[in-house]
């Protein structure tokens, strides 16, 4: 301000330049929309199944910071922390029962089908600690017992019967009371010495499913898995193939990575096929497409899976799959044919020979071939397969295709036919049909 002629005069202010305020402005209003749109979007964005089915979803909440999981039992998961490499405890349905603070876990065998779950604990424990089955979680009970059976039972072919087998090998006949068992079927092999060949025997320790298998699980249901020529199946109680030798071996997915594959619950079941994961049901049908780099056991519709690197949970519509199930393959193949006692049967095919067998298996020598409609003598049946006499020849048929039958009037028999199998089209189609004898 100045004073000239007793007049006062102002100095004009300087404007500000707008330029960097304008900028200011944009930069700020641009970040609180970006901060806005991510927490729109993180909170709100709603997560598209993958499955194109419309009766199953994919989520990965819950799930990000796990890097690894793998099946402990059937009931329990064990699963690994991303950030700290720790190992914890969860169920099937993805609820964590035991936090990431463990090394590692394992399955032991004190005796048979007696297992026991054990976790490794450095920082709580320098012995190795149980874990409690029904609650998922570490127990402080130590365990200092057996890690493998002193005495393990191998059906013995030699014997026929269910056998006490040690170090050295054979101790004696295994009785029912030494087991226990309850009604069912239970999967039993041979000694290791005699090869990987397993078979099912019932709770009276008799042999109802021959040994034909490299490997064979618990039955849930009528269901079972099977391995036959590297390749998972499932056959029913009566050893009828009812879905095919298809799949691929889960041991990836197993604690010990024993060779297994998943059973069936609630008519559905995780399989592995050209290295990747479905679910299909008890028809053969896939019900998840084969798009998961891995799928667990599970249970009422919830599977842990991995897709692309990341852990997640499948939801399954059941009730929606149960609607639209029909009569499934375990349902139909059970035969009467399957359940043969001693007695007179008459062959029973499409048209085409019955294959005859030195053994009960589908792998063994052909023996010869029986016509449709001859009639044959059974003097013992195991599982599928029945010792038949037919003429002067004898050995094992797939009982699925006998019929009960009144003792055959004396006469000339015909012969059995011993000549390979011409290459037509009528003998293709009949090899089709009797695959399995």
């Amino acid at each position: 301000m100045n004073r000239r002629n007793n007049t006062i005069q102002f100095k004009r202010k300087s404007k500000i330049p707008k330029t960097p305020i304008i900028v200011l402005a944009v930069v700020v209003a641009a970040a609180l929309i970006a901060v806005a749109v991510f927490l729109i979007s993180h909170f709100t964005k709603e997560k598209e199944p993958v499955i194109d089915y419309g009766n199953c979803t994919w989520s990965t909440e819950g799930f990000e910071k796990i890097s690894d999981a793998k099946i402990l039992n059937e009931s329990l998961v064990v699963f690994t922390d991303a950030e700290t490499g720790k190992k914890g405890i969860m169920k099937l349905d993805g609820t964590v029962t035991e936090e990431a603070k463990h090394d590692e876990f394992s399955v032991i065998s004190d005796a048979w089908r007696s297992k026991k779950l054990l976790a490794k604990s450095t920082g709580l424990s320098e012995y190795l600690l149980l874990v409690d089955v029904e609650t998922g979680t570490v127990t402080t009970r130590q365990y200092h017992g057996l890690t493998k059976p002193e005495n393990n039972p191998y059906w013995e072919e030699e014997y026929k019967h269910f056998s006490w087998h040690d170090a050295k090998g054979y101790t004696g006949k295994v009785k029912p009371t030494d087991v226990n068992l309850g009604n069912g079927l239970y999967p039993v092999s041979c000694p290791p010495a005699d090869g990987s060949r397993w078979g099912y025997i019932n709770n009276q320790l008799k042999l109802e499913i021959i040994l034909a298998y490299e490997k064979a699980m618990d039955f849930s249901g009528n269901i079972a898995a099977v391995c036959k020529g590297g390749k998972w199946g499932y056959i029913n109680q009566s050893g009828v193939t009812v879905i095919g030798f298809d799949f691929e071996s889960v041991a990836e997915l197993d604690v010990m990575a024993e060779n297994m594959a998943f059973s069936f619950r609630n008519a559905l079941a995780p399989v592995k096929k050209v290295d990747k994961y479905g679910i299909i049901s008890t028809s053969g049908e896939a019900v998840v497409n084969f798009v998961f780099d891995a799928i667990l056991q599970g249970e009422n519709g919830k599977y842990i899976a991995k897709r692309d690197g990341q852990w997640g949970l499948i939801t399954v519509d059941t009730q929606a799959i149960s609607a639209n199930t029909t009569t499934t393959p375990a349902q139909a193949a059970t035969t009467p044919a399957a359940t043969v006692s001693v007695g007179y049967y008459t062959v029973k095919t499409s048209g085409s020979h019955l294959n005859l067998r030195a053994d009960a298996n589908t792998e063994s020598t052909k023996l010869g071939q029986i016509p449709n409609g001859a009639s044959v003598t059974v003097s013992k049946a195991v599982g599928g397969w029945a010792y038949v006499k037919y003429n002067n020849l004898q050995g094992w048929v797939s009982s699925q295709y006998l019929v009960k039958s009144a003792p055959p009037v004396t006469s000339a028999p015909a012969q059995p036919s011993t000549a390979p199998v011409q290459t037509t089209a009528a003998s293709v189609a009949a090899t089709v049909e009797n695959s399995t004898n």
